[in-house]
């Protein structure tokens, strides 16, 4: 089972981050894989987003979700001011999910099909049309496909105010300073239920 979790601390001054340890594989690139396979592993799921003040906890399929983190930080180098808000980094995790998202959608759906997004969209005239099952099929399977990983953001606000938010598929992103924690992963649940029944409070010291 695999959960990361994160909750505020010492009153919001600190933001408490733990994860287990195993990494999960999708099997989208073995066809007679059964299902996800997970491993422990000694890796530490929690990566430094650049030179700012947050962390990104990762569930489910790391590359991925390392790829997502990558494309942030890219954002941010562009415009370091974004990470002085939690509004900002949301917006910033938001944008490079999706397009890691859209990047991997076009490599595992489109390119086996010897298509891409225009030749599936926007076709010229000199082309002949596609069949409209076929393209109401692929389109489907576009719009169902999942990446299997999930990141738990955490930081301080360039006023020191402590954040926790979420970004799961296809790129949703979701605050959770009401509550003060969260967590991402197949254990995310149990997690939660845990927390919420030793009453678990952010403003607890």
């Amino acid at each position: 089972m695999t959960v990361c979790l994160a909750s505020f601390a010492a009153k919001g001054k600190a933001i408490v981050m733990v994860s287990d340890k195993a990494v999960t594989y999708g099997d989208d690139e073995d066809s007679s894989s059964s299902g996800p396979m997970q491993y422990d592993t000694s890796v530490k799921k929690l990566k430094r987003i650049g030179k700012t003040f947050w962390y990104a906890l990762i569930a489910g399929e790391p590359t991925f979700a390392l790829d997502v983190v990558d494309g942030a930080e890219q954002i941010i180098a562009q415009n370091a001011e974004l990470s002085d808000s939690a509004a900002g980094m949301m917006a910033c995790l938001k944008a490079s999910y999706k397009k890691r998202r859209e990047a991997l959608a076009v490599d595992r759906v489109l390119s086996p099909r010897m298509l891409t997004r225009d030749l599936l969209v926007a076709r010229t005239s000199d082309m002949l049309p596609l069949d409209q099952e076929f393209v109401f099929g692929v389109s489907a399977e576009l719009r169902n496909f999942k990446t299997r990983s999930s990141l738990l953001v955490c930081g301080f606000d360039s006023i020191g105010q402590p954040h926790i938010f979420s970004v799961v598929n296809p790129g949703v992103v979701n605050s959770h300073d009401l509550t003060g924690f969260h967590a991402v992963g197949i254990g995310a649940k149990m997690a939660i239920s845990r927390l919420l029944v030793l009453e678990s409070r952010k403003d607890d010291r």
